[in-house]
């Protein structure tokens, strides 16, 4: 440690198990890059080394009084007491509500109000950050610095006008019911969190959708706007509660389901989810105790208060216990099934042998035709939930589970199996899965039956075999190795292996697990892979392609994931189910207008959210059997539990106001976004971001991004700046002085230049401050902007300053240049197409207007000339000259007189097209181009001076 080897210290101390060691030698300045080293080397690493890894840097941080490092530690390690522990010691006010959003943003919910060492006004302080009270108003203020506030309705979603259909193509038999609820969960989506739609804002328009719909179609409709109002518990009752007195059960069943949905990832301190659905859960009717139970179990998911945790009347989770002992005829399999999904969501991750024990016995008590039920498997589901992340605490269930009924206890103990190893990358895990997905099950008595007559077939069912284990093994492949980027690419060859060798049902699962590995990540390879199982065949693995693209591309807006989309939209248009799960997917992927995620991971994807990725695994098991699920005409309620993993992706900083100690209030600030760089075990103080742009807060953080400050007037409380970032004046922070002279640095990169002006016989670069003015960079020619058209001119003359036309370059301020290289939304449409441009590098590969910020286009075109002899050397731009090398026998070269910007695009190169490949090699003045037939190449020969440009005295790179 002395000699600034900590890594090879820290690896020295991993490989003898003596950790304990590494508290004593760390020092103050060593002690960032240490914890650091042992937190990346967790997901590496097997339990339960995993644990004590992160349990070693959690002391180190205490050590050194860095609490809320601390706290991130303890939240990995999902130990509430260490947390209270932690927040005991810490003294900072700020710090501590820092610390508290961390927990609200991870879904941790503690009542700080019963905590003896605080009073009662800063507990009820943490109580708002910790319980996400305001979120609502943070994402609000981004989306109006955005201006996006106006609701958008499914067709703008869809943009149905684009797609390519035939005219005597469409179908006979429109499912106008099945369209009704896709368009009730698009409208919720694309308006997530906005609190306004135009679907569900007036109760005339609200009931002119829920005529469209019938049944459970109503339930699905109604809960819809539960998305709409998400975090705006106050404001969203109140309209939720126009639908409560309607005649209609199943309206009323998804208004509760609706406020379920608002209250999710909201703790209120009036607690009003508890107060208005715990008294449906044993009603008489089957469909009012569905919306209610889901709606706890999404309202309360990963909550450690008293009041849903006491094991007496009143108490959540003791009243949901309850519902599967009752032998009421409304206590139906489907509501003891969504009654287990439910507990498990509520104490996802908790490990409560209590509750796992109650629901393994009520599993040990049913018959083997009642565990062919496919509810069942939401027991099931239940159980591993419980013990979602917790490692070898599960062993004992998933040992016992192997005591049911052979298909069934082998499929659900390697659910709890692979769960309680979710996101922990481990490698002998996914080996044992592999091994299970190589198998071919096929029963000796399946092959005598092959031999029987027909009619003894039909008295005596087949067994089924264990195909149901192998797609939860595919399933959890995808779910163990999400939490390590190595493990995820060995993952997707693994799964290349499978596609191609494995059985249908292994096919099957795979798009579902492909979209676990790269939740909102569009990743090229993987949309790619997931298109091209979305014409399959096979329909079952159609569907699961078409949902997963959905996942994948979930809140990105991502156009290339859109127009495939709306491809499969026009190949899928006779079928109905396939249409509406591409509609869905299109809805997920304007989710909340580009603005939120489905990710489980954030702080700097170190923290791995439980609820959130439960809400991810359930959609995809049910998945697994959709047929019977989702896409059964009844529980495509089921899809709202992706509720649990929407967050917005956003960066809204905050800092203590001073009329109202002890608040916070919003401020704006520069900060630095671009793509996050690993410098684990790097020497020094690298960079962590690369390829940044400066923003003013609240922005959007797109996958991969991390932010930083770019100013030193403030100091953050947390080193990660995502989310909710509480900022404190820095004490050394002097401002610059009135007379003090400013830089200020035009940024040509964004621009288009598009034409040149006339021969101009001079160009130079100068930085001119010798009287006092502003250093600026100066030009000559002038690069001017063209106010009408929007694109950057290279004029002889200075305009003048009061031309309205033209302004220079040098004075373009910051926030002018940003409305160049916008994002393109796909507000407009393809038709359109001429007016973008692509950005192909393999980090964007996104349509823009004018052009990618980050990976800019530059095109001067040549002068105009006439086709004489002189012609290609009149065709050079202005800053550009002609002249002989200095070098021995280098003939003519190029030569700028000037600064040229990284980047800039010449040419096109001109001359004639031929393919006389030996003229071409005498010559040298020819270029090789793509052609339709590789063995026959073709060549644009510059040498004759009538038909090429200036390009042709660049040296060719041919031969």
């Amino acid at each position: 440690m002395r000699h600034n080897a900590e890594v090879e210290a820290c690896d020295l101390l991993i490989e003898i198990e003596r950790l304990d060691l590494l508290k004593d030698y760390v020092e103050e300045p060593d002690h960032g890059r240490v914890c650091m080293y042992l937190l990346s080397c967790a997901p590496l690493t097997p339990d339960p080394d995993n644990t004590n890894l992160i349990r070693t840097s959690m002391e180190i941080y205490i050590k050194f009084g860095k609490h809320f490092e601390a706290v991130r530690a303890a939240v990995m390690l999902n130990d509430t007491e260490a947390i209270t522990t932690i927040f005991r010691n810490t003294e900072d006010k700020l710090l501590r509500y820092q610390m508290a959003i961390l927990l609200g943003r991870h879904q941790i919910f503690l009542d700080f109000e019963a905590m003896d060492f605080l009073d009662s006004e800063e507990g009820s302080k943490l109580n708002e950050f910790n319980h996400n009270c305001r979120l609502h108003e943070y994402f609000h203020a981004l989306a109006r610095e955005l201006d996006i506030m106006e609701p958008k309705t499914p067709e703008q979603v869809y943009k149905s006008h684009l797609e390519h259909t035939r005219p005597f193509g469409q179908p006979a038999n429109t499912d106008t019911t099945r369209m009704a609820m896709a368009n009730s969960i698009v409208n919720g989506m694309v308006n997530c969190g906005y609190s306004i739609d135009k679907m569900m804002a007036e109760v005339e328009e609200a009931n002119k959708w829920f005529h469209k719909s019938k049944d459970y179609g109503l339930l699905t409709a109604a809960a819809s706007q539960g998305l709409v109002w998400r975090w705006d518990v106050d404001t969203g009752l109140t309209q939720c509660d126009r639908f409560l007195y309607v005649d209609s059960d199943f309206v009323k069943a998804g208004t509760y389901l609706a406020i379920g949905i608002i209250s999710s990832g909201i703790q209120d301190p009036c607690d009003p989810a508890g107060a208005l659905l715990i008294d449906h859960v044993h009603s008489d009717r089957p469909i009012m105790r569905i919306g209610s139970i889901l709606g706890l179990g999404l309202a309360y998911a990963n909550s450690k208060r008293e009041t849903v945790m006491k094991n007496e009347e009143g108490g959540i989770v003791f009243e949901l216990k309850k519902i599967l002992a009752d032998t009421k005829p409304s206590a139906t399999l489907e509501v003891k099934g969504l009654t287990g999904l439910a507990l498990g969501m509520i104490l996802v991750a908790t490990a409560d042998n209590t509750v796992a024990m109650e629901l393994l016995q009520f599993l040990m008590e049913r018959s083997e035709a009642e565990l062919q039920d496919t509810n069942m498997r939401f027991i099931a589901l239940g159980i591993a939930l419980i013990f979602l992340g917790t490692q070898e605490k599960s062993d004992v269930f998933v040992e016992s589970l192997k005591s049911l009924p052979t298909p069934f206890g082998q499929m659900v103990s390697t659910l709890v199996d692979v769960c309680s190893y979710a996101g922990t990358g481990n490698v002998l895990k996914i080996q044992n899965l592999l091994h299970m997905c190589s198998e071919h099950y096929e029963t000796v008595d399946d092959k005598k039956k092959k031999k029987e007559d027909a009619k003894n077939a039909k008295k005596e069912p087949t067994k089924p075999d264990l195909s149901s284990q192998q797609a939860v093994a595919v399933l959890g492949i995808g779910l163990i190795a999400m939490g390590e980027d190595i493990g995820s690419q060995m993952a997707l060859r693994m799964f290349g292996h499978l596609i191609r060798y494995g059985e249908p049902v292994i096919r099957r699962a795979v798009p579902l697990a492909l979209s676990l590995l790269s939740v909102s990540n569009p990743q090229l390879n993987i949309l790619e892979t997931l298109s091209k199982f979305s014409h399959d065949a096979d329909p079952d693995t159609a569907h699961n392609a078409i949902f997963a693209m959905g996942l994948v591309g979930a809140g990105t807006n991502n156009a290339r994931l859109v127009a495939m989309l709306r491809q499969l939209a026009s190949y899928h248009h006779k079928d109905q189910v396939s249409l509406m799960l591409v509609r869905i997917a299109q809805g997920m992927t304007h989710l909340g207008k580009g603005t939120m995620t489905l990710s489980p991971f954030h702080s700097d994807r170190q923290l791995l959210c439980p609820s959130a990725l439960a809400a991810l695994f359930t959609i995809c098991f049910t998945f697994l059997d959709a047929n019977n699920t989702v896409l059964n005409n009844k529980q495509h309620y089921l899809l709202y539990t992706l509720v649990l993993a929407i967050q917005p992706r956003m960066l809204v900083t905050l800092i203590e106001d001073d009329q109202k100690p002890g608040s916070l209030k919003q401020i704006s600030v520069s900060v630095r976004v671009g793509q996050a760089v690993d410098v684990v075990a790097q020497a020094g103080k690298p960079k962590t971001i690369t390829g940044f742009q400066t923003h003013t807060t609240p922005v959007l953080l797109a996958y991969g991004e991390r932010a930083e400050l770019a100013t030193e007037e403030y100091i953050s409380l947390t080193p990660y700046l995502e989310g909710l970032v509480i900022l404190k004046k820095n004490p050394e922070y002097e401002a610059a002085k009135p007379t003090d002279k400013k830089k200020e640095y035009c940024n040509p990169f964004l621009i288009i230049v598009s034409q040149m002006a006339d021969d101009v016989d001079e160009v130079q670069m100068s930085d001119d401050d010798s009287e006092g003015n502003d250093t600026q960079l100066q030009m000559d020619p002038h690069f001017v902007v063209d106010i009408v058209e929007q694109r950057v001119r290279i004029l002889q003359n200075r305009p003048d300053d009061n031309d309205d036309n033209y302004v220079c370059l040098e004075k373009i301020s910051v926030e002018e240049y940003e409305t160049f290289g916008q994002l393109w939304t796909d507000d407009t449409g393809y038709e359109y197409d001429d007016d973008y441009i692509f950005c192909e590098h393999p980090d964007c590969e996104t349509y823009y207007f004018g052009s990618c910020r980050e990976h800019p286009l530059f095109l001067v075109k040549d002068r105009e000339s006439n086709r004489n002899g002189l012609r290609a050397r009149n065709t050079i731009p202005a800053f550009l000259r002609i002249k002989k090398s200095e070098m021995p026998n280098a003939g003519l070269g190029v030569y700028a007189n000037t600064f040229i910007p990284i980047g800039i695009v010449f040419g096109p190169f001109e001359g004639v097209l031929v393919n006389d490949e030996s003229k071409v090699e005498r010559d040298g003045y020819a270029w090789q181009i793509r052609g339709k037939d590789p063995n026959n190449p073709l060549f644009l020969d510059a040498s004759d001076e009538h038909y090429s440009n200036w390009m042709r005295y660049i040296n060719s790179p041919y031969g």
